[in-house]
Formats: structure tokens, sequence, C-alpha cells
């Protein structure tokens, strides 16, 4: 029995480590995903702990900066509170909702475009894989977990921050709101954007991502009328997250908007769903705008056709990004920037300090399905309670 009993609490241990729990790092789980394009990204996951039945939650989508690129799936999170902060007990118990935070490769970005620069044209940059795969991940985690489609938001600072315009830009319809930081877009696409809550944060005195690219953006949404929010902090340069993360009243604003077209069920393609992420009766994934059978407008981009990549595999038919009318998703090579090493738009070989810790940092299963590990456990309960009912009849 001394042995049975051995092996049960082994067992044991063994479960607790297969759930993941090592795993955590601030609360976010460790996943991949590999999209319809062929590329796996890493990302974390925070879970809404101990979610309402029958209630669905926020989703929030982080895009980090080019010092947080790579494939350890710890720099997204160390490195600022660009995802973390939505996670926090007191943020959670005010707006609980569910955070992903993809990681970028080492030589790749969410826009292929000079940072140094500033605007740019979706009509000549083509949506990049990683972007295309980091909102298909987004639409797994709304399949998979009770999300609203009405309440998905996003956020990103730096090359992220280029990556939320170009979002927002081809998927107009998808987000209820979105806030970039020191980033730039296409002005051109402004129109797409007047009626979607915008708050954008831009230091005057940044020498990485040129300050015109937000003034173009405010200027272009503004003489449409649109209602957007421009913050320019004076005397500040690359870095203006950390002053807008820490601010309570932007992070209240975000979740004071609804996407009624998205609730209404718009989403392209046959009838597709309010999420974007899959196309009905097989056809073409909802390309932002594309009016649904309701007449609302899609919400999504890189949906799949006939199916949807969900948890870390793409099941269904076949896979495709979704076109958009700004452009084509398409593979392109990351193009090298001019940026100081140390910004945060730094050069490819910019890396942010930070370890794994000793942690284990293999992605956890997708949904949690740990069942083989628990049906072990139960059936050396079961031979152990056995083995002692014999020993009591003998």
């Amino acid at each position: 029995m001394r042995a049975i009993t051995s092996i049960v609490v082994l067992s044991s241990v063994c479960l607790l480590a297969a759930n993941g729990r090592a795993q955590d790092l601030n609360g976010f789980e460790a996943r991949t995903l590999k999209g319809s394009t062929g590329l796996t990204l890493p990302y974390r996951l925070f879970k809404v702990a101990n979610p309402t039945a029958g209630t669905k939650y926020p989703l929030i989508l982080f895009l980090h900066g080019a010092g947080e690129r790579g494939d350890n799936n710890t720099s997204q999170l160390m490195a600022n509170a660009g995802a973390t902060v939505w996670a926090t007990a007191l943020h959670q118990a005010k707006h609980a909702a569910y955070v992903i935070a993809p990681q970028c490769p080492a030589t790749a970005q969410w826009v292929n475009t000079d940072w140094g620069k500033g605007s740019y044209s979706t009509t000549t940059v083509p949506v990049s894989e990683q972007l295309t795969t980091a909102l298909e991940i987004a639409d797994a985690i709304a399949k998979e977990f009770d999300t609203d489609p009405a309440r998905q938001y996003i956020t990103g600072l730096s090359m992220g921050g280029y990556g939320t315009w170009d979002a927002i830009i081809r998927n107009p319809g998808r987000f209820a709101a979105a806030l970039p930081i020191s980033g730039a877009g296409d002005p051109s696409q402004a129109s797409v954007l007047k009626l979607l809550p915008i708050w954008d944060f831009h230091g005057d005195a940044d020498t990485v991502v040129p300050v015109s690219g937000s003034r173009d953006m405010a200027a272009a949404l503004k003489a449409l009328g649109s209602t957007m929010k421009y913050t320019e902090y004076p005397g500040v340069g690359h870095d203006a997250w950390d002053m807008t993360y820490a601010n309570e009243d932007v992070i209240d604003w975000l979740f004071t908007f609804t996407n009624a077209a998205a609730a209404m069920g718009g989403a392209g393609g046959g009838g597709g769903s309010a999420q974007g992420g899959t196309a009905g009766a097989g056809g073409p994934a909802g390309a932002g705008g594309t009016a649904g059978a309701s007449g609302s407008s899609g919400a999504s981009i890189g949906g799949t056709a006939g199916g949807s990549a969900v948890a870390g595999t793409a099941t269904g038919g076949a896979s495709g990004a979704a076109t958009t009318a700004a452009g084509t998703a398409s593979s392109s090579a990351g193009m090298s920037s001019s940026a100081a090493a140390g910004g945060n738009a730094a050069a490819p070989t910019a890396t942010a300090a930070s370890s794994d810790s000793g942690c284990s940092l293999r992605p956890a299963r997708a949904g949690g399905d740990h069942t083989p590990s628990f049906v072990v456990y139960l059936a050396l309960v079961v031979v152990g309670f056995s083995q002692r009912r014999k020993r009591h009849a003998a």
C-alpha cells in the first residue's frame, strides 16, 4: 500500500505540472498557434478567473514593440505593462477581461514598413503574416472562451503602435476601441476609422518613430469629423507608454465602448460569425467592412474558410488569410530600421533584458486538456483502493 500511495502522490505532482501552473508568468499561460499562413507564433493568455456562466467578457489584444521580439514567450510581458496592466487584480475587479500577448519573431515586424519615416501606405504595404496570425490568435481565443464579440479591444506600442493602426484600418468593423502608442498609420484610409473610438499617444521629442506619424492620423481623422482623442506629451521621447498605461482614465475609457455592428452579427462570407473568425458554408472569411446578411460590418482579417484555427491548431476546411480592400494578405520579409539601439522600435538585433528564471516555458496544450494525466491519477487511486479491500478481506 505504501508503494501505491507513493505512486499516487507522484502522479498528483505530474498532474499539477501538466495543468501548466509552472508555465504561467504573471498569471499568463504560455501557448502557441499555427496560423493560416503557416507561421507559428508563441503567445501569452490571461484568462478571467472564475468566470460567471453565461457571461461574455471583453478581449484585449496587445502588440509589443521591436525590443520584445523573439521566441522566448516572455519578453512581451516583462519589458513594460502593455499586457500585464489589464491583468492586475484591481483592473480585473473593475473590468474582467481576457488578455492576449503574441510575440513577433526576431527578424519580423507587425507592419513591414520603415519606422523612421512615420506614415505609410496600406496599398503598397501588404498585411504581414505576423499580424494576420496575431488576429487569428484572437479569433481562436474568442471561440474557445466566453468572450464578447462586441467588446474586442486592441492596443500596442512602437512597432505595436504601427500594428494597432494597421489592424484597425484593415478591419474597421472588428474592434470596439483602440489605443495606439508611438506608432503611425495610413492617413489616406482615415475614412474607414471615422466612427471608431481611438485614443492615440505620442511624445513630441520621439527620435525613433517621428511624431508626425500620429499627427498625420489625428489630422486626417479630425478633418472627417472624428471624435478620436490624441494626446501628445511635451518633451517626451519614444517611451510614451509608461505614463499612458499608468493612467486610470485611459484604462476606464477603453471599456466604455461596445461594437454595435459586431453585436448584431455581421461578418462577411455567407452568414459568417460575429467574431469574423469563420465563414459560413465554406464561403470566404470576413474581410473588414464586408457586409454580412444583416448588413453590419465584417469583423476579421485572417479568418478561415470552412473552419477556424482554435487553440493552436488549424481545423476545418482550407485556411487562408482574408483579403481586404486595402490590400491582400501575404508574407513579406521584415524591413530593417535605422532606429537607434535601445529604442523600442530599434533594429532587429535589439532585445529586451529578460530571462526565463529557470521556469519551463513549454506551451500549454490547447484548451488545458490534460485528460491522460487525470485518467492515470484516477486509475492509480482505484487500484490502491482495490488492493486495500483485498487485504482487509484476507
